[in-house]
């Protein structure tokens, strides 16, 4: 009963197309969220900051982020200028919320209810980001983007890394820590 119950009501309310601008706050979220749940303090900046959507702090050591995110389920292209790459880490989301081609039982381009996927996250440093830029950019004047199915090996490697960002915050603090004891040093 309680199926038809609610089966009912997910008829009765209109799926609402979100705009690529909720798509992406819902991406740096996802990210923030992410960070949280690996310790540390989630920082999202202003809309239209140049190249850096969130922040991550760890005591006193700081990462930055750019987050690119698409809506659908399987996209080959993300709006990302990648010659302007300068933030520590680019984190590209995947929410899963629509099919990227063709449509699902009923008409809707919408995952059914029933069988949600979870969102997905490439965490990439910047030399990698870099890295998968120089093989899959597209360098379009008006609106470049970077075409995912053509390093999709390579991004394997970063899928959900966000252990990577705790190794760097870790491999930060040591660097820093020493340069305080040599400074310490008499001359």
């Amino acid at each position: 009963m309680l199926h038809a119950m609610s089966a009912g009501l997910k008829s009765a309310v209109p799926m609402i197309h979100p705009t690529s601008r909720m798509v992406g706050i819902a991406g740096e979220h996802y990210a923030a969220m992410q960070l949280a749940q690996h310790g540390m303090l989630p920082i999202l900046l202003a809309p239209g900051h140049p190249g850096i959507d969130l922040i991550a702090e760890d005591d006193s050591t700081t990462l930055t982020f750019q987050v690119k995110t698409r809506g659908a389920d399987n996209p080959h292209a993300y709006d990302l200028d990648g010659d302007r790459l300068s933030a520590d880490f680019l984190v590209i989301v995947r929410l899963n919320l629509w099919h990227t081609h063709g449509t699902v039982a009923g008409g809707s381009r919408y995952l059914p209810p029933e069988s949600p996927q979870p969102p997905r996250a490439w965490v990439l440093p910047l030399e990698v980001a870099q890295l998968v830029w120089d093989i899959a950019g597209y360098r379009h004047p008006q609106r470049p983007a970077l075409h995912t199915g053509k390093v999709i090996d390579i991004l394997a490697d970063w899928d959900e890394a966000w252990t990577s960002v705790t190794d760097e915050l870790a491999a930060r603090k040591k660097a820093a820590q020493k340069l305080v004891l040599q400074l310490a040093q008499p001359l």
